[in-house]
């Protein structure tokens, strides 16, 4: 065969796979929004009901009710509570102030450039009944034992991971997040 037409033939292959390509995704299009056009954010083309009777009829203890504002406390009293964060004793609800991170005992196993190498510590740290997390540090990955209560449990820590890891942790202090 000559060059052309091998150009031609192959030309009509791609052109074919191409349409089948089209109409595959239109297939999956018309499947997937259900053969409806896409309407506009915050319209609802369902039908909307109205709500049964049975909840209509409802007696005004099963409504619920607006909530009223409770006024600030005010006055000597409000001064001698104490300060804004702490309970009152009055027995009226005080802001709470906010979390912040705090900073405990912790054991660094390990810092790897590979997260696969530090999970494989942190699972072997794990099996031997010792809290441990993982921590991207720069471009690495340090291994945590803890956080630990005091430096004493962070110790006994330190000396059975020696015994039955053969590394050796240094002491440290891991910082616990808060949730927001």
């Amino acid at each position: 065969m000559e060059a052309p037409v091998k150009r031609q033939i192959i030309g009509s292959i791609v052109l074919i796979a191409g349409l089948g390509l089209l109409t595959l995704f239109g297939y999956h299009y018309l499947t997937s929004t259900g053969g409806k056009s896409s309407t506009t954010p915050g319209t609802y083309e369902g039908v909307i009901q109205p709500a049964p009777e049975s909840l209509s009829k409802l007696p005004d203890s099963h409504v619920a009710q607006p909530r009223e504002a409770v006024p600030p406390m005010s006055g000597p009293a409000a001064s001698s509570e104490g300060s804004p964060g702490t309970p009152s004793a009055g027995g009226g609800t005080a802001a709470m102030p906010a979390l912040e991170p705090t900073e405990e005992p912790g054991l660094l196993a390990g810092k790897f450039l590979r997260y696969k190498d530090a999970k494989g510590l942190l699972a072997q740290i794990q099996r031997q009944k010792i809290p441990a997390f993982i921590r991207k540090e720069g471009n690495r990955y340090g291994v945590w034992a803890g956080p630990f209560a005091t430096n004493q449990e962070a110790e006994q820590a330190r000396k059975k991971l020696q015994m039955a890891l053969k590394i050796s942790p240094k002491l440290g202090t891991c910082e616990t997040p808060v949730a927001k």
